[in-house]
């Protein structure tokens, strides 16, 4: 009990740097310097207005100085980093059983957090930052490491695992060249192509095959069902495959690339026999 309670605090506080980060990214400053402050009136916000939620909730939803309103975005942000925490926490991914406790919370954490702002900006801004493909792609070389040297897999798994990352971008950018020379018109964005690389590190080349099927298939879906409802306005509009990209890979790393792929096989054989 004690350990989920701390994993939500702790979630909040990442959260609430979380904020920063949707905040300045966009306006291309810097996530460290200078101390947050206040948008209207421009004074710095003081340590005991930083608590995560609380504050937010202490103040009414204004700030302390001007009394200009605060927006809710902050603690939402902060509450679904925290259940985004616990929830990957509870479920105990598949591809960490092999690390110990302690360190398979914290990469999980950590990949849960990275996911969530990938989404976030792909799905505002179409824009996936290069700082957070960059950390994806730092974390899955982590925990290749982590893997061979704790015998969840041998060399040879290891180096195939790792030549996942070229493999996957250059197959999504030749996809993106020719759908561009195609349509005429940009069908994939570079975030994409390094994206899916980043992740075939944490799952393989099976896993990354398995997460594009999913995040397609989902993607195919979801996009039909808002075209419809939007009576074909969306028709004309580029829509966010980042997001789905990373819910067929956190589908994968929960469940484990094996365990998925020798189902995927049971299901095609009694669908064809």
């Amino acid at each position: 009990m004690i350990k989920y309670i701390a994993i939500l605090i702790f979630g909040a506080c990442v959260g609430s740097f979380i904020n920063v980060i949707f905040y300045r990214l966009p306006k291309d400053k810097s996530i460290i310097y200078p101390n947050s402050s206040c948008p209207d009136c421009n004074s710095r916000i003081k340590f005991y207005d930083l608590i995560p939620v609380l504050s937010w909730i202490f103040l009414k939803g204004k700030c302390r100085v001007c009394n200009s309103a605060i927006s809710y975005n902050y603690p939402l942000v902060e509450v679904l980093n925290s259940l985004l925490w616990l929830f990957i926490v509870f479920l105990n991914p598949y591809s960490t059983i092999f690390l110990n406790e302690k360190l398979a919370v914290v990469l999980n954490c950590f990949l849960i957090t990275n996911i969530f702002i990938i989404s976030y900006f792909d799905f505002k801004y179409l824009w996936i930052p290069k700082r957070a493909l960059d950390f994806l792609s730092f974390i899955g070389l982590v925990y290749l490491f982590l893997k061979y040297l704790n015998g969840g897999q041998n060399i040879s798994i290891f180096f195939i695992d790792l030549i996942a990352y070229p493999i996957f971008y250059f197959i999504f950018e030749i996809i993106r060249k020719n759908g561009q020379k195609i349509y005429k018109k940009e069908v994939l964005g570079k975030g994409d192509s390094f994206l899916v690389a980043s992740n075939s590190l944490l799952i393989g080349i099976k896993g990354g095959f398995l997460a594009i099927t999913i995040g397609f298939i989902v993607a195919a879906v979801c996009e039909t069902i808002l075209l419809i409802l939007n009576n074909s306005k969306r028709s004309l509009r580029y829509f966010p495959l980042g997001p789905y990209l990373c819910l067929g890979m956190i589908c994968v790393w929960i469940i484990g690339a094996d365990n998925m792929w020798a189902n995927w096989e049971m299901l095609i054989f009694n669908f064809i026999f």
